[in-house]
């Protein structure tokens, strides 16, 4: 029988692929088994915090300069089911403006609103849902939104605003809501997600908080909820030696590899999150061969992730596979 305990033991390449946290259980400081409670008097309660549940909620939205930030255990998939029900409900239409590779939730959240998904707005146009960066890194702006009410899905930027190597923060895009997802590109464990009140277009935060506890869980797992507690904690305390060293990293590795890899400044613009290296025609196998586990292969090519959880060597003897390519 195939077990998940079997595949971890026969998986000793090294994750170059979500989430972010690479294993790493000194930088993440995942959760102890003593911490998986329940909504018990003094725990708080996610559906109505008004604890330490509430103060976490508070630190994210003090990080990522955020008007509010609400916590997710259900990933960023129920963050953009309630940002569009919520937008919906506020605004009307009966079309969602959306980008060619919207997530499977925003389609979701679509049918559920009975909104017709187009790619190019109209008068029947009220809430525009865009992607950026795009799972494979690349980056794009929210022009052509003016007017509507706009979510951005930064389900792939939450590391982004903390170091000028990277792109800036998708809160300072100009949305109105902005979803993220904590697990895929730093230290936590997957699910872990938060969703952003960028504007004052929505200013009570219990309508956006009561379509989040529609598509939530109603028992949220507490090793979840430590787990995005010492995350938001490491960022505080480490993000700018954190996020420093993991650019100087890149920086090295960029310029070593040169045409080898996808360069993320493109005359001497920054279209593509750095932390995205993608190899053009390598297949998937060759960094397998090499110890590596990628997090995707393409037709044109193969998606490396990485993290501020990488160390040095991981980018060293990645260089050397893809020189030797």
């Amino acid at each position: 029988m195939n077990t998940l305990a079997k595949f971890i033991a026969c998986n000793s390449r090294y994750p170059l692929h979500m989430p972010g946290h690479k294993r790493d259980t000194a930088l993440a400081g995942f959760p102890k088994l003593a911490e998986d409670i329940t909504e018990v008097l003094g725990a708080d309660d996610l559906s109505a915090p008004g604890g330490f549940l509430l103060d976490l909620e508070r630190l994210g939205a003090e990080l990522y300069h955020s008007r509010h930030a609400l916590i997710s255990v259900n990933g960023s998939s129920a963050c953009n089911l309630a940002a569009i029900r919520a937008a919906f409900l506020k605004f009307g239409g009966s079309e969602l403006l959306i980008t060619e590779d919207a997530h499977r939730s925003v389609w979701n959240a679509a049918e559920l609103c009975g909104l017709k998904p187009v790619f190019e707005r109209s008068d029947k146009t009220k809430i525009a849902v865009v992607t950026t960066p795009m799972y494979d890194g690349t980056l794009r702006d929210i022009s052509g939104t003016d007017g509507l009410c706009v979510i951005v899905d930064a389900a792939h930027g939450a590391h982004l605003g903390f170091d000028a190597y990277f792109p800036a923060s998708p809160i300072a895009s100009g949305a109105d809501l902005v979803v993220m997802s904590l697990h895929k590109t730093l230290p936590a464990l997957g699910q872990t997600a938060l969703l952003h009140i960028c504007s004052d277009r929505f200013s009570i935060v219990e309508k956006i908080r009561g379509q989040m506890n529609v598509f939530q869980t109603s028992s949220p797992s507490y090793l979840l909820l430590a787990s995005i507690e010492r995350c938001l904690t490491l960022l505080r305390d480490k993000s700018g030696e954190l996020f420093s060293d993991y650019a100087d990293r890149l920086r090295k590795f960029y310029e070593a590899a040169g045409e080898k890899v996808l360069q993320p400044y493109q005359a001497g613009k920054l279209t593509r999150d750095p932390g995205k290296i993608f190899v053009p025609g390598v297949t998937a196998e060759k960094f397998r061969k090499n110890g590596f586990e990628p997090e995707r292969e393409f037709p044109n090519g193969t998606l490396l992730m990485t993290s501020i959880a990488d160390p040095d060597w991981v980018f060293e003897k990645l260089l050397n596979s893809c020189i030797q390519s």
